[in-house]
């Protein structure tokens, strides 16, 4: 997975994507702080994912740089245009960078842990 994101159609043929392998005590620690977000905000599907989570060899998380877009004007954040959200995040007063990024759980073992899941 690490090795074909960065290539992904979406990408343009711009190395744009992040890739990080979670495992061991780094994995315990992201369960942790979902579960903690779960409980912080009262919402059920991210304790259920922190139990996925614990129960897992590994978690690969992706994600795009911010300002990465490729030109594609994807109405990220909602604006129409990239070019408009720059010049957003430029005039802010918190110019941070922002970051989407996506967790992929990952266990190999006889029984789907993530299949039949109660939210």
């Amino acid at each position: 997975m690490g090795l074909s994101a960065p290539t992904a159609p979406k990408g343009k043929g711009q190395d744009s994507i992040l890739i990080k392998v979670v495992v061991g005590e780094e994995l315990q620690e992201l369960s942790r702080e979902l579960s903690r977000l779960g409980l912080a905000r009262s919402t059920k599907f991210y304790l259920r994912d922190a139990k996925n989570l614990e129960q897992s060899d590994a978690c690969v998380l992706m994600a795009a740089r911010s300002g990465d877009n490729a030109g594609l004007n994807c109405r990220r954040y909602g604006f129409s245009r990239c070019q408009d959200m720059i010049a957003a995040q430029n005039r802010s007063i918190e110019s941070q960078e922002r970051v989407v990024a996506y967790g992929i759980p990952l266990k190999a073992s006889g029984k789907n842990i993530y299949f039949g899941r109660q939210a």
